[in-house]
């Protein structure tokens, strides 16, 4: 199934000390194929605005059981693309030589950011140890992306190295097309995408060019698309 939608979403644009933030949300409802491996679902924004060079990008990812099941997080591979660079956000969290089922967290309430104190999401269970009473809560906080592009899912390990990160978008210009891809390697834990949301601080133009803009906010349209099976 296939849907188009146009929002008139709040895309914020605050100047502050020569930047602002653009910040759009999608609030889903996507089930994820459970052992769909490459076939997961997407959802696609288009952000136009004045601005031209990105300075940082962060971003929120909601994902949920489906009711009466759950959730596990070492299935989970996601990639955030735009312009040609994709990033890894997860890539089956939690999973080394000896735990080849990776985290047994029971979804995400989590936003990326490669500047997150928290370090590497996928190795979250060496910072926060599990308690095993509490193994059906979702993974919450901001964590950096996982980052192992150069690994198929069904190989990825903590030992894998870390080829991307959301720094990645630096310099490139925010307009046009950004896409979250997220899909499931295992089977046995039914789950959904809830909602995604993206954060990206660009510079902004000359006086002349932000200033009917710099202090009212920026209203734009997004534009998402949603693939789902």
């Amino acid at each position: 199934m296939k849907r188009l939608l146009t929002l008139l979403a709040g895309v914020g644009a605050l100047a502050l000390h020569g930047t602002a933030q653009i910040v759009v949300s999608t609030p889903l409802d996507l089930a994820i194929p459970d052992g769909g491996g490459a076939v997961g679902v997407q959802s696609s924004i288009s952000i136009t605005s004045p601005l031209h060079l990105i300075g940082d990008v962060n971003v929120r990812i909601e994902i949920a059981p489906i009711a009466g099941d759950s959730a596990w997080n070492g299935d989970f591979y996601a990639y955030l693309s735009h312009g040609g660079q994709l990033v890894v956000l997860l890539n089956r969290i939690g999973r080394t030589a000896s735990n080849p089922d990776g985290s047994p967290d029971n979804g995400l309430q989590v936003t990326f950011d490669d500047q997150a104190a928290g370090g590497d999401i996928h190795l979250h269970s060496l910072v926060v140890q599990p308690d095993p009473s509490e193994t059906q809560l979702p993974l919450t906080g901001s964590w950096q992306p996982d980052g192992r592009s150069g690994v198929h899912p069904s190989s990825a390990l903590d030992t894998s190295p870390r080829l991307t990160s959301l720094a990645n978008f630096n310099g490139m210009d925010p307009n046009g097309e950004w896409t979250l891809f997220v899909s499931d390697f295992g089977t046995g834990a039914a789950a959904r995408l809830v909602r995604w949301e993206l954060a990206v601080v660009a510079a902004v133009p000359e006086p002349g060019v932000f200033g009917t803009l710099s202090g009212v906010g920026l209203l734009a349209f997004a534009l998402w698309r949603v693939r789902g099976s």
